[in-house]
């Protein structure tokens, strides 16, 4: 967060100070009335870049999310405690999904540094925001509370999982038809219409030529 801050202060300052440059030949009136538009693009666009690289990381730690959970359950049926077995699986996952990896990584080690595996499993929930990572931290720690078998449970929960990601995905596909739609009639029908009616178009235009030459 203080990162974030120092960058948007940098860039509003530097947008600020580009501004006034281009205007130094200008009076102080007409120069403040130019900081207008650099102050607000400098606070409005790192907060747009920021909230699109989040909804980037959420989509992929979604994505990564069914076969992860897989993978867990199916190390966790070997005989693998379960802070071995989510090594295990960050580590298998690391090239493959390394967001949800190191996720993962992240809250063995915050167990293994002596905090409590529910308080661990909600800051993984509150870094995310995904409602998915939050029944799985869910159904582990409840899991763990009453001495259930985890592995079983997260089978049925990894085709559920995949069960919502190709619903997504062919929710995607048929917004994906009307997204289309006006950037189809917008600029191919036009440049269609001309390649169609151009040359009728120009014949029409020279024989209405060559008729009134003969009169």
């Amino acid at each position: 967060m203080g990162l974030y801050v120092l960058f948007n202060l940098a860039f509003v300052g530097l947008l600020a100070a580009g501004a006034v440059w281009l205007q130094r030949d200008k009076p102080l009136s007409g120069i403040l009335v130019g900081m207008i538009a650099p102050l607000i693009l400098g606070y409005l666009l790192p907060k747009q870049v920021l909230h699109r690289l989040v909804r980037r990381y959420r989509n992929r730690l979604q994505e990564a999310l069914p076969d992860t959970v897989d993978l867990l359950g199916i190390v966790l049926g070997t005989g693998l405690a379960l802070d071995q077995a989510m090594t295990r699986v960050s580590e298998e996952m690391q090239h493959i999904y390394p967001e949800l990896a190191n996720e993962f990584y992240t809250v063995v080690m915050q167990v293994r540094a002596g905090q409590e595996r529910i308080v661990a499993f909600n800051q993984l929930v509150r870094r995310t925001g995904i409602e998915d990572i939050k029944s799985l931290a869910a159904m582990i720690v409840q899991s763990e509370k009453f001495g259930t078998s985890l592995a079983q449970a997260l089978k049925v929960y990894a085709d559920a999982l995949r069960t919502r990601r190709r619903l997504r995905a062919e929710a995607a596909v048929g917004k994906a038809g009307i997204k289309m739609l006006f950037p189809i009639v917008i600029f191919i029908l036009p440049v269609l219409f001309v390649i169609a009616l151009g040359p009728g178009v120009i014949s029409v235009i020279h024989d209405l030529e060559l008729l009134n030459t003969r009169r």
